[in-house]
């Protein structure tokens, strides 16, 4: 390539790493003002701009005869002309999918998960514009590094070399001293590498023997389920019955007792953290690290225990997975094979151990996939029984748990009559964010619900019997607090075991077990379960929708910040198309199909459907059907209404969920005339036509007191107040804890609001 060619690639090379700088910095510090770490983070973009051109340019000024040793030089000098590239991919990647920063727990999470799970969540999620065009930008920058690695033959350069050094002082210092775009990465490659040095050294790791009860000698079952939601299980009170077996056993002592416990929560929202903590002594009250630990199947080995690990699980991640943690298990069974579909859990059923292989003094964990995301998957079809609920992923998450209490009663009855059973154990590692619509256990978008597990256990009369101050205890802690971390300390209790990295303060079956929601913990330590008490608006937060977003520009502006939008939309008959704008003139002004291009998968729209009507609303349904499929919105994250309760019947019919606005001036009105609106609403809810009632908040009260169906939910409209006004309101706090209420309008007018 000649002098020109070269100094045009140099300027083509130079523009796009710029570009995709500027893309991976917004990416990764989205809804953030302009900071020192926005500054770092151009600088490490020219470092490596600087690092990437030179170390090839002086790779390919090396001249040698051998054929192969230059062809491995040209493959070098493309991988690290591509390097500005490849972080960029890595950086665009959550933004193409859930579109938000780049974190630690991101990276992490993708580490631990098998690639068959990962293929699954990006292509569930992904947003195909973004990705074209971002993998256009990355691909254009690969081809032009080839090509010019390729034809490219450099001049011999005094100052390449000292050019090469300076560069990679500057990225290496940018780097690992205070870059925000590559902080994530090595956060988790910190931890990555933490697991494969644990891995060497459990072989070798020894425990200090503990003394052992002979008395407490049996056979022991650990159950740990997958993203269980204790609020969906009818044990704890759920509507559904969702747990039949569960429930039948709660009062009957007959085999023994069973105990449910009322307050557990998660440590952490993923599994090989929660797994860590409740294999290993590590917690929220000391600061180990995991070489450093004591691990459970080490100390129940030092006091003669047999041990099994039966799990439906994949044995390794993309990079680190719990395998590590039970490597030495004497009896592991890995049922789920990386290359294939996960199986139902029923799998481990024809895995169990019989009495014979057994010794007097086992431990049996069985690691389930339980209610794992892909919640249609984790149950046979045979099996459901919920379909009618207000949202397929509800039905199917409800129809994993109800899976799940199956086969703990199998699990329960094969073991019962054996002779040497003590105790059957359960919980989840975490649980899952289904009511808000999320589907989800990311920590970086963390909510309560995500950590609600449930944990109970089974003692047989023979366990009762010889441990009776034990079982008080546990009963008198059933409404404690309780972490899942400090599962370790209440399991070697339980067993009766006395080893050093044993804390009695942390078992639930001692008398001195003493926590509370102001010493307890979860995300790992990072927030207090007290907060949940007083964090009422973030545990209500999907029921707060955005009113009036009648612009893309409004709804990229504050996507950030709610998770429901309000649109107004009009449909143009004629033209068979439909508006976003509350103002029928406006046509083909603002189409809706340019606001919807903003919809991201987890968030939820309102439709306020100004001119429906019986003679569009056949013609207005197909468009709008059309609509949703083809960006892909799952009628059920969409609410309709409308003043035309009869139009709204036909989409009640279709599988929308409607809702009728209830558009009355009380005070204009008479006492008579407020009393005939009162038995119309009551009508209106019994009629089947529409799902919920919307209105404004001054009719609260007023709606409140009506003989409403109890199935009818509630829209609650605070058109004139933010919700930054309104959060600390008692009165709106109460609204937002009402069950029955499940959208709460509020205002927000940003800089596009029209």
């Amino acid at each position: 390539m000649g002098y020109i060619v070269k100094k045009v690639f140099v300027l083509f090379y130079a523009v796009m790493s710029i570009i995709m700088a500027c893309i991976s910095i917004y990416c990764t510090t989205i809804g953030n003002v302009f900071t020192f770490n926005h500054l770092s983070s151009i600088v490490f973009f020219v470092g490596i701009f600087f690092f990437s051109f030179f170390s090839a340019s002086l790779l390919m000024s090396i001249k040698l005869k051998s054929k192969t040793v230059s062809f491995l030089i040209k493959i070098a000098s493309i991988i690290l002309l591509s390097l500005p590239g490849i972080i960029y991919l890595i950086h665009i990647l959550p933004y193409i999918t859930v579109e938000k920063a780049l974190t630690s727990a991101d990276v992490l999470a993708f580490l631990k998960t098998y690639r068959q799970e990962s293929y699954i969540y990006f292509f569930s999620n992904v947003k195909w514009g973004l990705f074209a065009w971002n993998s256009f930008i990355f691909v254009l920058f690969v081809l032009s590094s080839i090509l010019f690695a390729i034809k490219y033959k450099p001049e011999k350069n005094k100052v390449c070399k000292n050019t090469v050094m300076l560069s990679v002082g500057v990225m290496f210092c940018i780097v690992f001293i205070c870059n925000p775009l590559i902080e994530p990465i090595k956060s988790a490659i910190t931890t990555v590498l933490e697991y494969r040095t644990y891995e060497k050294m459990n072989m070798q790791k020894k425990t200090v023997a503990a003394k052992i009860n002979k008395n407490n000698k049996g056979i022991y079952v650990v159950i740990i389920g997958d993203s269980q939601n204790r609020e969906h299980m009818s044990v704890y009170g759920y509507d559904r019955k969702t747990t039949p077996f569960l429930s039948s056993q709660k009062n009957n002592t007959k085999e023994g007792k069973w105990i449910f416990f009322n307050q557990p929560y998660a440590c952490y929202t993923h599994t090989v953290e929660v797994m860590t903590r409740i294999l290993t002594d590590i917690n929220s009250f000391n600061s180990k690290k995991l070489t450093a630990s004591e691990n459970i199947i080490d100390i129940l080995h030092n006091n003669n225990y047999q041990t099994w690990w039966i799990s439906n699980h994949k044995k390794g991640g993309n990079a680190f997975s719990v395998a590590p943690l039970v490597s030495q298990v004497q009896n592991q069974i890995w049922l789920n094979e990386p290359s294939k579909r996960d199986p139902y859990d029923e799998i481990v059923l024809n895995k169990l151990p019989f009495e014979t292989e057994l010794n007097d003094a086992s431990v049996v964990f069985i690691h389930l996939l339980g209610s794992h995301l892909g919640y249609r998957d984790r149950y046979p079809e045979a099996k459901a029984q919920f379909r009618d609920g207000p949202h397929d992923y509800v039905d199917h998450y409800d129809n994993s748990i109800l899976y799940n209490d199956y086969i703990i009663s199998k699990i329960y009855n094969h073991f019962k009559s054996m002779k040497n059973f003590s105790a059957l154990i359960y919980t989840s590692d975490h649980s899952d964010d289904v009511d808000s619509g999320f589907c989800s256990h990311n920590a970086s978008l963390f909510t309560w619900d995500m950590v609600k597990i449930p944990l109970f256990s089974f003692f047989s009369n023979d366990y009762i019997k010889n441990n009776r101050s034990k079982i008080k205890n546990l009963e008198t802690n059933q409404n404690m607090p309780f972490v899942n971390e400090m599962l370790f300390d209440t399991l070697l209790g339980i067993i009766g075991i006395e080893d050093k990295a044993y804390i009695l303060q942390n078992d639930l079956s001692s008398s001195q077990y003493n926590h509370s929601y102001d010493t307890l913990y979860t995300l790992l330590g990072k927030k207090k379960l007290s907060d949940e008490k007083n964090d009422i608006a973030l545990n209500n937060r999907f029921k707060i929708y955005l009113h009036k977003v009648n612009s893309p520009q409004k709804l990229q502006e504050l996507r950030e910040k709610y998770i429901g939008f309000e649109l107004d939309i009009v449909f143009h008959e004629n033209e068979k198309s439909f508006e976003n704008s509350d103002n029928k003139t406006n046509l083909g002004k603002y189409p809706l199909e340019e606001t919807l291009k903003y919809y991201r998968w987890w968030q939820k729209l309102w439709f306020d459907f100004k001119n429906l009507s019986q003679t569009n609303k056949e013609e207005a349904k197909k468009k709008l059907e059309h609509l949703i499929k083809e960006y892909r919105i799952s009628k059920s994250a969409i609410w309709l209404e409308s003043t035309d309760l009869d139009a709204l019947e036909s989409f009640t019919q279709s599988g929308w969920n409607t809702t009728y606005q209830m558009n009355y001036d009380f005070a204009s009105m008479s006492r008579a005339e407020v009393k005939k609106i009162k038995k119309q609403i009551e009508d209106i809810s019994y009629s089947g036509k529409v799902k919920a009632i919307s209105f404004d908040e001054r009719y609260y009260s007023f709606i409140n007191r009506l003989n409403l169906n109890p199935q009818i939910f509630l829209h609650v409209k605070y058109k004139n107040q933010t919700f930054t006004e309104l959060k600390d309101k008692d009165a709106f706090l109460s609204v937002l804890e009402n069950p029955k209420v499940k959208v709460v309008l509020v205002k927000e007018h940003g800089k596009y609001h029209r």
